[in-house]
């Protein structure tokens, strides 16, 4: 996966502000990167692994900031659906 320079460095303010609770591993990202309705894999930019409402409430306002999209994703594996997009409108 080639990651964009201005991609690499969304993501640094994103590590900045949630350290290691932000994966950019290939495979944590390949494996958040498809649903059962969409079976070509496209990988996010990185996945947060929120523990609390608080980290939740820090990922959605980066988010907004970036004009990125969130797809969230429960305890146990399940999230919503896929919509691949590159940038929202």
């Amino acid at each position: 996966m080639t990651v964009l320079p201005e991609d690499r460095a969304m993501r640094a303010t994103l590590q900045a502000r949630l350290g290691h609770q932000v994966s950019t591993n290939p495979a944590v990202l390949e494996a958040h990167g498809c649903d059962e309705n969409y079976p070509e894999v496209r990988p996010p930019l990185a996945v947060v692994f929120a523990v609390s409402v608080a980290d939740v409430q820090e990922v959605l306002a980066w988010c907004r900031e970036h004009r990125v999209p969130v797809i969230p994703c429960g305890a146990l594996g399940q999230h919503g659906p896929l919509e691949p997009r590159a940038r929202p409108c």
